[in-house]
């Protein structure tokens, strides 16, 4: 069982909490600080033990967590791990988009210096005050601010750079099988998505450039475009082969029909497909779909499947339609 870490802004807790049930649902532990955090603990304590200990760090991130030092201190010590050990992940779910903004870095960074000035104050008339009793929590606090004024900027440059979950508008919901996807596939990293990418035949990278767009900006965006794809469209090319599609995990509707593909095998993998025309190929058997529940619905018209291929499937899978 996959362990996750959700770090977040005590401003965004409906958000996290969400979270935290659907990923109990799908039998995801979860750690949290509303229940793994005992009183006596020290935060900063508990931070480091949660990224150590979870496969995952997933980060509700908003205008509040970027401007929070808790988080950025999880967020960082998550870089770390991930950078040299190589023990947890990081994934981004984004509540917002204000970190897109030229101007964001030094806006937060304006905010920081305001929150630091009051607290050089405070310091200062605590000093003065021959009641005011030591200083060491303000220290600290003055500490963790400096922390994030100068490593904000390597927060967001790791934000636009690779992949995130837009999770914005109520879209939770709906973009929840590919956050549970994004935990679960451990493949799918930045550098093993290039060196996949760049072994594609040019052929391959057309098609994939047709469906997800042109590849503008940075490569990682693309990228994470490419293999977030819900539909795909290959009808009429002289394919023989579906495999560069198996890094299409949350697809969703296929057309590769008019092709000379012969195996659907490439397909096996992907438990959020959904309808699938392959007509006019020389598929012959239906056996790498029988375990994808998801599937409401197969074209395969004109296919070297025969009545027998078509009766087991349905055996497999009674509620989706067959056209043949």
């Amino acid at each position: 069982m996959k362990n996750v870490f959700i770090s977040y802004s005590h401003q965004d807790e409906a958000a996290a909490m969400r979270l935290k049930h659907l990923l109990a649902q799908n039998n995801i532990g979860v750690l949290i600080d509303t229940q793994g955090m005992n009183a006596g603990d020290k935060i900063k304590q508990f931070i480091q033990n949660s990224v150590i200990s979870c496969d995952v760090t997933l980060s509700v991130v908003s205008s509040n967590s970027l401007k929070s030092a808790w988080v950025a201190m999880e967020t960082l010590k998550t870089f770390y791990e991930e950078k040299l050990r190589r023990r947890t992940r990081y994934i981004a779910c984004c509540l917002d988009g204000a970190f897109h903004n030229r101007s964001y870095v030094d806006d937060v960074r304006k905010e920081i210096r305001i929150e630091v000035d009051k607290i050089r104050t405070l310091l200062q008339a605590r000093k003065q005050d021959p009641r005011g009793g030591k200083r060491r929590d303000l220290h600290k606090e003055l500490s963790r601010y400096k922390d994030l004024e100068e490593n904000i900027d390597k927060i967001v440059q790791r934000l636009k750079e690779s992949a995130y979950i837009d999770i914005s508008g109520g879209k939770l919901e709906t973009e929840f099988p590919r956050i549970l996807e994004a935990i679960l596939n451990d493949s799918d990293d930045t550098s093993a998505l290039s060196e996949w990418w760049r072994g594609l035949s040019a052929e391959w990278r057309e098609l994939f450039e047709r469906n997800a767009g042109s590849p503008a900006g940075p490569e990682s965006e693309f990228l994470t475009r490419m293999v977030s794809l819900r539909q795909f469209d290959c009808h009429k090319i002289e394919i023989t082969s579906l495999e560069p599609l198996h890094r299409l995990k949350l697809l969703e509707t296929l057309y590769c029909n008019d092709t000379l593909i012969r195996s659907l095998g490439p397909l096996s993998g992907m438990r959020w497909l959904t309808f699938v025309d392959c007509s006019n190929t020389f598929i012959a058997d239906l056996q790498p779909l029988y375990e994808l529940g998801s599937l409401k619905a197969i074209v395969c018209l004109q296919t070297k499947l025969t009545a027998d291929d078509i009766e087991r499937y349905k055996e497999k899978n009674h509620a989706c339609q067959i056209y043949h």
